[in-house]
């Protein structure tokens, strides 16, 4: 399913989209994140293809306190 909606503001400057599709959808695929030990301030990311094969995929990381 996909959606749309309206911001208040020019998403286009802040989060400019992560590839080169005409229509800004990036390709299909999953993000992991964990947290690195003995590191507290660092995190591991894995990006996946849906078919579960490790590749580069965009993704957007949020940081909440």
């Amino acid at each position: 399913m996909a959606t749309t909606s309206t911001l208040p503001v020019d998403a286009s400057v802040c989060c400019p989209p992560p590839t080169d599709d005409p229509l800004h959808v990036p390709p299909g695929g999953e993000t992991s994140v964990a947290p690195r030990t003995l590191t507290p301030d660092a995190i591991f990311a894995r990006t996946r293809s849906s078919s579960g094969n490790p590749s580069d995929r965009p993704f957007h990381i949020v940081i909440a306190n």
